[in-house]
């Protein structure tokens, strides 16, 4: 029995070997190899498994001491685990270098992949010019200076920049050593200054105040009239101190050969210049007959009014297409009243309106301020030449004619050309313009005369600017203004000049020139750089325009040829 029950346990046994042992042990072959498995997969291949966790890193201090060596993890930077060194003597530690002569830096920021060896660079501070500092005081209010640069060697330029905050201005601004020495600043402009840099660390400092409001003007009971010296003429005054309201008779004298042009007076306080009386005389040699008319209307010769009418009427009514003008139907159809009538207008052009002109008193009331008042005298002998000897040529020539009335045709041209062709006169004329001022001198025929602008020349951008009407008249050429076209008009014998006002364009001669500028307008006068003025004249720079930087004066010379 006991026999049986062992051997059970040992069957037993072998039962339990079978279940656990696996069923490919009992079969032919080779042993089957397991399947792959599932799953993730480690991405580090058998080459990134072989690369090294650390690498060195050799600091060669280039002669100036012992290697260094670091360890540093792969893939990661030096950074701060770079050793920095000390000055050595002479010598100041200038960063790390891939080469041995030290031209290729290294960046301590880029990852390390590799074993490396970085090389010391080392400056010899012996042979090295110094940089001296520039400390803007922490103490400025109400603005701010800024500089460039903040470190300079000795002789170098440094610039300083001012930005006062809204409301302020600079009142003052120093740079001084350590001794307190102040150093010389110069203007570039208000909001930069410039300096040389000394060999020595300087310090700036600065104060801004508040915009001062301009003062009001001294209230006084009386105020001062200044009288100028005019030239060709005198001028005095009935009072020399005045109230404001207070009226003040001014009286101006022409000397002979002179009327007057303007008189005129500028506020003291506002710059302003204020017209007291105006001449106008542009109407009486073409245009002036309707003052004539009312002058010998209530003064003289009615029976004559009356026939200027009369003719006047038929002319517009019969001849207006034949005729250029009244002047010549007079002359061919009236000849008798063409002739009083050039008497009686000379009469009162220039025998009239010369000794009316050439001495008169005007008022103003006076301001509350000083004043200074000025008298323009015009040259009066061209009207006086036109209508005292015009008249007796005309004579002459009306006798010509007639006298030639039964010739041929051919002997009457040749006739009436000796008598029209005249060789011209030319002469030369210079204008001269100070910048800022509004006096204009004029060179005429070795006579010298002073007239009075209502605007000064000026400069923009680098160019001279000029009132273009005072110019071309001073120049002997004639201005008119078309309003309805906004175009200037300049003409004479040689030059007939446009300018459109609203554009760019010059047209001379029949020939447009376009110019980079366009005109301005200043107190109602068209304003033209230098250069389009001698376009539009005729002049060429350099021969008839001179520039005088001291006195910032423009001479312009025209040859003129006279009429």
């Amino acid at each position: 029995m006991k026999k049986f029950k062992n051997l059970l346990a040992i069957a037993m046994v072998f039962v339990m070997l079978l279940a656990v042992m696996p069923m490919n042990v009992f079969a032919d072959g080779d042993p089957q190899t397991p399947p792959p498995a599932t799953g993730p997969v480690d991405p580090v291949d058998q080459n990134d498994q072989d690369q090294p966790v650390e690498i060195k890193v050799t600091f060669n201090k280039n002669g100036h001491g012992d290697n260094v060596f670091i360890y540093v993890r792969n893939g990661q930077p030096i950074g701060d685990q770079a050793p920095t060194l000390e000055d050595d003597g002479n010598f100041k530690f200038d960063g790390w270098y891939l080469d041995q002569e030290c031209n290729d830096k290294y960046d301590l920021t880029t990852p390390v992949t590799q074993e490396l060896i970085l090389y010391a660079k080392w400056v010899d501070q012996t042979q090295q010019v110094p940089e001296y500092t520039v400390t803007i005081d922490a103490n400025i209010k109400n603005g701010s200076v800024t500089v460039r640069p903040n470190k300079a060697k000795a002789g170098d330029t440094v610039e300083l920049r001012i930005d006062p905050e809204s409301g302020y201005e600079l009142k003052t601004l120093a740079v001084t050593d350590a001794n307190n020495t102040p150093i010389t600043l110069n203007d570039v402009s208000d909001s930069s200054k410039v300096f040389t840099m000394p060999a020595a660390d300087v310090t700036v400092t600065a104060t801004f105040i508040p915009v001062q409001a301009p003062k009001p003007p001294v209230v006084t009971d009386e105020y001062n009239v200044y009288l100028d010296t005019p030239a060709h003429g005198s001028i005095s005054s009935n009072k020399l101190k005045a109230k404001k309201d207070e009226k003040v008779t001014i009286t101006a004298s022409a000397n002979p050969g002179y009327v007057i042009d303007r008189i005129y007076y500028i506020n003291r306080n506002t710059k302003e210049k204020y017209n007291i009386k105006d001449y106008y005389y542009g109407g009486y040699r073409y245009n002036g007959y309707y003052r004539y008319d009312d002058d010998y209307r209530y003064r003289r010769f009615n029976g004559y009014y009356n026939d200027y009418y009369r003719y006047y009427n038929d002319y517009y009514d019969n001849y207006f297409g034949i005729y250029n003008s009244y002047d010549d139907y007079l002359y061919y159809e009236q000849r008798s009243h063409y002739r009083d009538y050039y008497d009686y207008r000379y009469d009162y052009d220039y025998r009239y309106l010369y000794n009316s002109y050439s001495y008169d008193k005007v008022d103003f009331y006076m301001p509350a301020s000083d004043v200074d008042v000025y008298v323009v005298f015009r040259d009066w002998s061209y009207y006086d030449d036109y209508y005292y000897y015009g008249r007796y040529y005309d004579d002459y020539y009306y006798s010509s004619r007639k006298n030639k009335k039964n010739n041929t045709k051919t002997e009457e041209k040749e006739e009436e050309k000796k008598v029209e062709e005249k060789a011209p006169e030319v002469y030369e004329t210079k204008a001269i313009i100070t910048i800022g001022s509004m006096i204009l001198e004029r060179i005429r025929n070795k006579v010298h005369t002073i007239h009075q602008m209502d605007t000064a020349a000026y400069v923009k951008d680098g160019r001279a600017m000029l009132p273009i009407r005072y110019v071309a008249e001073a120049l002997g050429l004639s201005v008119s203004w078309d309003a309805q076209t906004k175009t200037v008009h300049i003409w004479d014998l040689t030059q007939k000049v446009e300018i459109p006002l609203n554009t760019n364009k010059i047209i001379v001669n029949g020939v447009t020139y376009t110019s980079d500028v366009k005109p301005e307008i200043k107190n109602n006068r068209t304003m033209l750089p230098i250069a389009n003025v001698a376009r539009a004249l005729g002049l060429v720079d350099g021969t008839d325009i001179y520039w005088n930087k001291d006195s910032k004066q423009i001479t312009l010379t025209r040859k003129v040829l006279s009429k």
